[in-house]
């Protein structure tokens, strides 16, 4: 890997740790608490609305430029199918309310999309 490919790689790691950083900040700052008033149940529901806007629309191209072009190599393998599958995992509705027990279950399956493939590009990285 070229230091050219090795920047991108960077960058992809980097934005698949933010969103997945923004889905499990969601799941921590909920967890099994069941009392929230209505202005936290409102900016959770703000956050979560923002997190899902943002990655269905990353998904959309799947590339990092957000951009209808041809994906690379390290996009085509890591960053489009990981955010592909998290959109597709995220089936949590906007007005969900933290309330119900299914918010953080319905926020683990993109977490998890998200992480197994920062996984699998961290350790393409360290092998370079």
């Amino acid at each position: 890997m070229d230091a050219a490919e090795l920047h991108e790689a960077q960058l992809i790691a980097n934005e698949l740790r933010r969103l997945h950083e923004n889905i499990d900040g969601l799941m921590r700052d909920t967890g099994d608490k069941r009392r929230f008033s209505d202005d936290e149940v409102a900016l959770l529901q703000a956050r979560l609305r923002s997190a899902k806007e943002e990655i269905k629309a990353a998904a959309k191209n799947g590339t990092l430029s957000r951009k209808r072009e041809p994906l690379s190599e390290l996009e085509s393998a890591f960053f489009e199918p990981a955010i592909r599958k998290a959109a597709a995992r995220f089936s949590l509705a906007i007005n969900a309310n933290p309330r119900t027990t299914n918010w953080v279950s319905g926020l683990y399956d993109v977490a998890g999309e998200l992480s197994y493939m920062l996984y699998n590009l961290e350790e393409y990285i360290a092998k370079q």
